[in-house]
């Protein structure tokens, strides 16, 4: 499945270099979509393997350090004898292993289906914080670091493109790990983390703002699996909520700082 992935990249890379667009929302939305599309389909096969957590760290340690040796070396520009494709569909392979690792390792931490309430909410929040004002702004103005966290993709007329980042994939496993794991029924997670994508990818390129997938993501998902992720214990809800209530005054402190140094 990683090879046909892989082959996917090099083939629309190719195709797109020939096909032009005379519309480049049509060209960024085909590339979006594609790329968020069959790289989550990669990892809903990979997950039915049952990969161990020990199997997970080791996976994860090594995408990791394939990651940033690969960014470590990539050139400043390609050349038709050194193309920069090869050095994307590297990276894009070690962000793979990372999102496959890193899911499946934190899906080891939750111990029972409510948590996944208060952890969605907790998530949204600092993907919105983080999009809005916090460490993704601060990624999308530096090439290196995208090269660093983000997806790539080939784009027609406009070469190979980062398109989304692995946190919202290390989600996409995480939800699909616990699903398996709670035997909560597979096909409406599948259909809630596809439609976050689509929906925040559509929002993006043809609305020309960003937006936070991991909100719709985790929303799309806990209205599909609620009556297996309610939170019933009168005590969990009321920690919960303080839960959520200390994150978003953290971030919003955080925000205040950085407004005011």
């Amino acid at each position: 499945m990683i090879t046909v992935w892989t082959a996917v990249f090099y083939i629309c890379y190719f195709l797109f270099s020939i096909i032009s667009f005379s519309n480049i929302t049509a060209a960024l939305a085909i590339s979006g979509l594609l790329s968020a599309l069959s790289t989550f389909g990669v990892l809903t096969v990979l997950i039915k393997k049952k990969i161990s957590e020990s199997y997970a760290l080791m996976m994860l340690i090594l995408s990791l350090s394939a990651d940033i040796g690969i960014n470590m070396i990539i050139p400043n520009s390609g050349t038709d004898t050194n193309p920069l494709l090869h050095y994307y569909a590297g990276i894009n392979i070690a962000l793979l292993g990372t999102a496959l690792g890193g899911g499946i390792l934190i899906s080891g931490i939750i111990r029972k289906p409510s948590y996944l309430i208060p952890i969605t909410a907790a998530a949204g929040l600092a993907d919105i914080w983080s999009v809005s004002v916090g460490v993704t702004r601060k990624v999308v103005q530096s090439k290196t670091a995208m090269n660093f966290l983000l997806f790539s993709f080939p784009v027609a007329g406009k070469g190979i493109r980062p398109i989304i980042g692995v946190t919202d994939f290390i989600f996409a496993v995480l939800f699909l790990s616990l699903s398996h794991r709670f035997n909560f029924p597979i096909m409406r997670t599948q259909v809630a983390v596809a439609a976050s994508f689509i929906v925040s990818i559509s929002v993006a390129v043809f609305g020309g703002f960003g937006v936070p997938v991991l909100p719709l993501m985790g929303g799309f998902f806990i209205m599909g699996q609620y009556p297996h992720v309610k939170i019933s214990d009168p005590q969990e809800k009321r920690d919960a909520l303080r839960g959520i209530l200390i994150i978003a005054a953290a971030l919003t402190a955080v925000t205040l700082i950085k407004h005011i140094s």
